[in-house]
């Protein structure tokens, strides 16, 4: 008992009675409890955030892909552009030629054609 009340005198324990020492006790595990309790939550939440962050990093992978595929298809986009402006120019090109050689025909024609009466 003496080695008991040298032990509880180094945690500095108030000598009390027995019961008062088993309340003392009491309190310091229902304590102990309320910390555990505590950091269990905090701990739940914890993972509750990194199960968030994890799923907000996978959006933002998947964002990150799209954003690629979509910039790719629009400098696609862009090309295919280009080439269609590219071959309109020569559409036009080809009839304007058309319409000069046309009309060198219809000149040509003209004179040659006697006048219709």
């Amino acid at each position: 008992m003496v080695a008991l009340l040298a032990q509880l005198e180094d945690i500095e324990v108030p000598k009390t009675s027995p019961e008062n020492l088993f309340a003392f006790y009491t309190r310091q595990v229902q304590t102990l409890d309320a910390q555990i309790t505590k950091l269990q939550a905090q701990l739940a939440q914890a993972r509750h955030n990194l199960t968030q962050a994890e799923s907000a990093e996978a959006r933002v992978h998947v964002a990150e892909e799209t954003q690629e595929a979509l910039d790719s298809a629009t400098a696609a986009a862009d090309e295919a552009q280009a080439q269609a402006d590219a071959e309109e120019l020569a559409l036009e090109g080809l009839l304007l030629d058309l319409y000069r050689a046309s009309r060198k025909v219809w000149t040509h024609s003209c004179i040659l054609l006697p006048p219709f009466v």
